[in-house]
């Protein structure tokens, strides 16, 4: 029951921070309601002139900054179906701050950003409320330069450093929080593209095997039937050499070190390298003005059918936990105070569909199945309030039935799992 106390606690505190203008207003005699509107019209002319000035330099530096702060209040239910294990509910507050800047030099442009987060953890740039109130830790979270030759009338680009991701995605194959590191080639005519990517996971100091790396390949268009309404297809292909090496090549581990308990790839060395393919349909449109859109992202890790059986050394296809798979729909979108935008959609992630390093989002989505709802409303012009609701099922290899670590065949050692965001966000 605390965490639902100390949830009433965080919405009464935001709807009285809300409404405590008004309140005042009410309450205050005319003078006093006469000094608060002209210190309002003070703080307001404040603003105004600092957003003023900012606006001047970037006319003046030809730079564009760009930004973002949301405050996080997360509960968890977890409950174990297995003998002898108990995980508590959990609650804790969490923020997050990112800060970048942009300019064009011609044909060439770049791009910077600062962000919150552990250090030396891509999968996260959240801090939480905790630990002394220490000061947290600044990450680069992107890095790149962009080059687009005038001369090509802008259908080639090509981009290099650290990234924001250039891949069409969902969460079954990438983390939103992670940003690349590598190369992109992209060739375009209107909504026709093409991508190529080089992407270095784990560079090799030593030198006495290969730097490990990630190439993707994406090709997309959308076929336009009116101006509402699109169909968005999308086929690609991921190729990662090497996938056993990746297992212990970090303490982490690109698979969470390949454990049982953690799940993903647990091969005895008989992965190698690894093939991904996948498509995507998106299909756009309005219902009386409401603007939905659908989306389902199937992957199939061809080798992913490489699974032992109870002891190294045996081996069996009959098992392939290798798909992946998304379907969504987005209602509405926020454009302004007053808008409703909200997801719904349900997932599913096989133990060798995608690297688990990959796909460990903040609710923590490797090997799972799990549905999940948002909603978002816009309290005003770039400030949104966001509430959003995960059930999770942890999924492990389907030969761990026989071993008691499943309730059945593809099936969970846990029961399911609630996870509940509630998010305010300012855009800048």
């Amino acid at each position: 029951m605390k965490r639902f106390w100390l949830f009433g606690l965080f919405l009464a505190g935001a709807l009285v921070a809300l409404n405590a203008p008004a309140f005042a207003k009410d309450t205050m005699d005319s003078q006093d309601s006469q000094d608060m509107t002209d210190a309002m019209d003070d703080v307001n002319s404040a603003l105004g002139s600092m957003s003023s000035r900012v606006s001047n330099i970037e006319d003046q530096l030809k730079l564009k900054f760009y930004g973002d702060v949301r405050l996080r209040y997360a509960f968890i239910t977890q409950n174990s179906n297995l003998a002898g294990v108990t995980i508590l509910d959990s609650s804790r507050g969490r923020y997050r701050a990112r800060l970048g800047a942009m300019k064009d030099f011609g044909d060439f442009s770049a791009n910077f950003r600062i962000a919150t987060g552990a250090n030396n953890n891509p999968n996260s740039e959240n801090n939480t409320f905790d630990n002394a109130m220490v000061n947290p830790t600044i990450d680069i979270d992107t890095a790149s330069i962009t080059y687009t030759p005038a001369a090509l009338g802008g259908h080639v680009k090509f981009t290099a450093g650290k990234m924001a991701n250039p891949l069409t995605k969902t969460s079954i194959t990438w983390d939103p929080d992670i940003q690349p590191e590598g190369a992109l080639v992209e060739l375009s005519n209107n909504d026709l593209k093409f991508r190529a990517t080089y992407f270095e996971l784990v560079n090799e100091a030593a030198k006495t095997t290969p730097d490990q790396f990630m190439d993707n390949l994406q090709l997309e268009d959308a076929f336009k039937f009116d101006t509402d309404t699109a169909l968005g297809v999308m086929v690609g292909y991921e190729y990662i050499p090497n996938g056993t090496s990746l297992i212990t090549t970090l303490a982490t581990g690109l698979s969470n070190n390949g454990t049982t308990a953690d799940g993903n790839v647990l091969d005895h060395g008989l992965l190698h390298d690894w093939h991904m393919g996948e498509a995507m349909l998106t299909f756009k449109h309005s219902l009386s003005g409401l603007p939905l859109k659908w989306t389902l992202h199937v992957t199939d890790n061809l080798t992913g059918s490489n699974l032992p059986l109870a002891a190294a050394g045996q081996y069996s296809s009959k098992f392939t936990n290798q798909y992946g798979l998304w379907f969504g729909v987005d209602l509405g979108a926020i454009k302004s105070a007053g808008d409703f935008a909200g997801t719904l959609a349900v997932a599913s992630l096989d133990p060798n569909s995608q690297l688990a390093y990959l796909t460990d989002d903040d609710p923590g989505f490797t090997n799972r199945q799990y549905a999940f709802g948002s909603l978002t409303y816009g309290l005003q012009d770039k400030v949104q309030l966001k509430i959003s609701q995960w059930l999770v099922g942890h999924e492990y290899y389907a030969y761990l039935a026989a071993l008691g670590n499943n309730s059945g065949p593809g099936g969970s050692g846990r029961n399911l799992e609630s996870i509940t965001y509630v998010d305010c966000i300012a855009n800048f």
